[in-house]
């Protein structure tokens, strides 16, 4: 006799009807209130636009920039808000005991909540679309693509923020964690990277900030799916394609969102009920949070207090990150053992103040030689050069070039090494006359790395002329002939034609400064522009000082001259391209060809050219006493001052 019994072999189940409803039923007003919200935005908004008469077919870009910078923050929110009240169970014992013990498998329990969440998301966005797609049919203006890409949009950061708040809901079994982690989580990058930023910049000399190639933004997900969702017009304005910014990027959040769905569902059937009630649900990651707590108290506390009291100086920070480093390790250890005797695990606390000892150790030693470091000019492709302000004030007073040439390199290079040998020396505070400027150099090495450093820069009129220090350095560089072209963007220009031209001056007599349109004849004001650039070719315009010397002041005019000047081509689809720019140069005793030119015009007579030397140090005592003479008082001419202007 075979007594073997037939069974039924059970199947795994991923979704409760049950359970479903009585999510919906329970947490319908989160439901209700995001449709609401977005009825009011979308077609109420449009069907307002349609009887107010100003609907347009900019409408449908309106409905996609929604989707970004409307949409997105909406789904942050609610995603939020759906994960607390699906998994808010998990968070006191008795319900999460009471859940777990009905005969449903945990694969069962959190497929059933997940799925309820995204419907949540789902069910309106459609409607939503729906509504919208009636008043365009209204309109008589509908466009298909404009709402998927608005539904596909939406219900991209749906599934992105609910998932990541799913996952953030398994980390912790307290309610009001969960808040809390899924709001740091969203911008705990772009806080640690900018408060990094911050205390390394007050610590190592030169620091130009950490590389950012896009994976601060990306880490970021509400600012980085907001960058990724932007719309622009490609192509001319009237007949141009509206193009998102970042299709890609925001498909891979989508795919994030499925890793963290899966991430989720594990820690959800390893996840002990014992822990409701707890601040971190995972036990491995209890270490974790106590020490990363430890870290984001010390730099977050510590830059802010320093701020607010107004402290200076790299010691008083890091004395500042190492307390409040102690202090966030300590709260830490409350939360977790839920009670405030926590000062046995001391020994913790002295290993993150150590930690904060040797970073300060480090940084201030300069142990990996990053303050004293000056790339060899050989090894360097290409190096630029932002800041290093000078006179006279026109278009070369703030140097932004990209230099190749090996020699400019090589002043590039000395210049570095010179400012890293101030601060090694201790001189940045000699007595003088002194003058600070911002200084950063881009390095782009032959083997393909970067090397950035951006100082604050202090040169002394007394080190003019003395090899090896900043000030020569500094002269040096800006004076070299090709940097000056390169300053000016002579060769940019090149293309450019004249259309007119202006000059200021300075009346000696009046003491008031004069403005005159010199031309606005194309032809005139191209010979008088070409004069200008013979002028740099030789030498005769462009020097660079850096303080006002007696030198600067007797061999720069006042005058400053302005061209406005027109490039212009044919495309290949046969449209003409054209560009407007203007350019102003300050006028020297030694450039000759400009001074020919203008007195060929008859310019000089009109405003003749001034030193700059006499309007600095103007009003002359024999001006002033001449002022007070009788007949000048009761509205009698003037006498001219003593100083004479340039001839032609």
């Amino acid at each position: 006799m075979n007594w073997e019994v037939r069974t039924m072999r059970s199947k795994t189940s991923f979704f409760n009807p049950t359970l479903f409803w009585k999510n919906v039923t329970r947490f319908w007003p989160v439901w209700a209130l995001y449709t609401v919200i977005w009825v009011i935005v979308l077609p109420l908004s449009a069907l307002n636009r349609l009887r107010g008469g100003w609907w347009s077919s900019g409408f449908h870009r309106v409905l996609l920039e929604d989707a970004g910078h409307f949409g997105i923050p909406m789904a942050a929110l609610f995603g939020i808000l759906t994960a607390m009240a699906l998994f808010s169970y998990l968070y006191q014992s008795r319900s999460a005991c009471m859940v777990h013990s009905l005969p449903l498998r945990r694969e069962c329990l959190f497929c059933t909540n997940y799925f309820t969440g995204l419907l949540f998301f789902l069910v309106p966005n459609t409607a939503v679309v729906l509504l919208t797609l009636l008043v365009e049919l209204m309109a008589g203006d509908v466009s298909l693509w404009a709402l998927g890409c608005w539904w596909l949009l939406v219900n991209g950061a749906c599934l992105f923020f609910f998932s990541f708040a799913a996952l953030c809901a398994q980390l912790t079994g307290h309610i009001l964690a969960l808040p809390a982690l899924y709001g740091i989580f969203n911008v705990l990058v772009l806080g640690l990277y900018s408060v990094a930023n911050w205390v390394l910049s007050e610590s190592l000399f030169g620091f130009a900030g950490l590389t950012d190639s896009g994976w601060v933004t990306a880490l970021t997900p509400l600012w980085g799916m907001m960058s990724a969702a932007d719309w622009y017009i490609l192509g001319d304005s009237a007949e141009g394609v509206l193009t998102m910014n970042d299709p890609l990027t925001y498909g891979l959040y989508a795919a994030a969102a499925v890793v963290m769905a899966v991430l989720a569902l594990l820690l959800y059937l390893r996840r002990q009920v014992e822990t409701a009630g707890d601040v971190v649900a995972v036990p491995w990651l209890r270490p974790v949070f106590k020490y990363g707590v430890a870290v984001c108290a010390g730099l977050a506390f510590g830059t802010a207090t320093v701020t607010v009291v107004g402290l200076e100086g790299s010691a008083a920070l890091w004395t500042l990150i190492l307390l409040w480093a102690v202090v966030g390790y300590f709260v830490a250890e409350m939360l977790l053992k839920k009670s405030f005797r926590v000062f046995r695990a001391w020994k913790g606390a002295v290993a993150v103040a150590l930690v904060v000892v040797i970073g300060y150790a480090g940084v201030e030693l300069d142990l990996f030689g990053y303050e004293t470091r000056v790339p060899l000019a050989d090894r360097v492709e290409s190096v630029t050069v932002r800041g290093l302000s000078s006179e006279p004030y026109d278009d070369g007073d703030y140097l932004n070039v990209q230099l190749t040439d090996p020699e400019d390199v090589a002043l590039v290079t000395a210049l570095h090494q010179a400012v890293v040998d101030q601060h090694v020396n201790g001189t940045d505070d000699r007595p003088g006359v002194a003058y600070g400027t911002t200084l950063a150099l881009d390095y782009v090495m032959k083997d393909g790395s970067t090397v950035q450093r951006h100082f604050n820069s202090t040169y002394r009129l007394g080190d003019l002329g003395v090899r090896g220090t900043t000030a020569n350095a500094a002269d040096a560089l800006l004076n070299d002939r090709s940097v000056i072209r390169a300053s000016y963007e002579l060769d940019w220009f090149a293309p450019f034609e004249a259309q007119m031209a202006e000059m200021t001056g300075w009346d000696l007599e009046t003491g008031e400064s004069t403005f005159t349109t010199l031309t606005t004849d194309p032809g005139q004001a191209q010979l008088l522009w070409e004069a200008v650039q013979a002028d740099f070719g030789e030498g005769n315009l462009g020097t660079r000082y850096l303080f006002d010397t007696a030198e600067r002041r007797e061999n720069c005019c006042f005058n400053d001259l302005t061209f406005y000047l027109t490039w212009s081509r044919q495309g290949k689809d046969g449209r003409w391209l054209t560009d407007d720019r203007s350019f102003t140069v300050t006028l020297t005793p030694a450039a000759e060809h400009t001074i020919a030119a203008l007195t060929g015009m008859g310019a000089l007579e009109e405003t003749p050219l001034v030193l700059y030397g006499d309007v600095v140090d103007f009003p002359s005592a024999e001006w002033e006493a001449k002022q007070s003479a009788p007949g000048t008082a009761d509205g009698g001419a003037i006498p001219a001052a003593t100083a004479e202007p340039l001839e032609g």
